[in-house]
């Protein structure tokens, strides 16, 4: 039985293309870095301020 190793071209490709569908914000509920602390109404979003270069260092974009 032959085992499938992907190269790390493969991988990074694969991640970038499952990445792309994420929204900002999932994006930035993956990236590790903890969500501003404090109450907000039911249905707004926080704004996407903290972690901005995590963000840009996961998305690839410099």
């Amino acid at each position: 039985m032959d085992i499938y190793l992907p190269t790390q071209a493969e991988i990074l490709k694969a991640c970038r293309e499952i990445r792309s569908t994420w929204s900002s914000r999932e994006l930035f509920k993956r990236a590790g870095v903890p969500e501003p602390t404090g109450w907000m109404p039911p249905g707004t979003e926080r704004p996407l301020t903290a972690g901005t270069r995590s963000l840009r260092r996961m998305t690839g974009e410099d």
